[in-house]
């Protein structure tokens, strides 16, 4: 994705499908900055995550849903049932 030959090589910066910069930028701030998770970003990261194969997020997302008490468990089965 960003070392390969592609098309759009030339561009400073491309569209990645189904991801919001924003949630972009926080997949890669808890990667470096080890931001923390909350209830209010957990689908954000999940999802990308998911999308990249970040394990270590992956990992780090699944033992907050474990112990958050800030999501409801209906919440908490959603994501788990919707992010395996």
């Amino acid at each position: 994705l960003f070392f390969g030959d592609f098309q759009n090589a030339s561009k400073k910066e491309f569209v990645i499908a189904g991801v919001k910069h924003e949630e972009f930028t926080l997949v890669l701030k808890m990667l470096y900055v080890d931001e923390e998770i909350a209830g209010s970003n957990v689908e954000a990261i999940l999802k990308v995550a998911g999308m990249f194969g970040f394990k270590i997020l992956l990992n780090k997302t699944k033992a907050f849903l474990l112990t958050s008490s800030s999501l409801s468990d209906h919440t908490k089965l959603r994501l788990s049932d919707h992010y395996k």
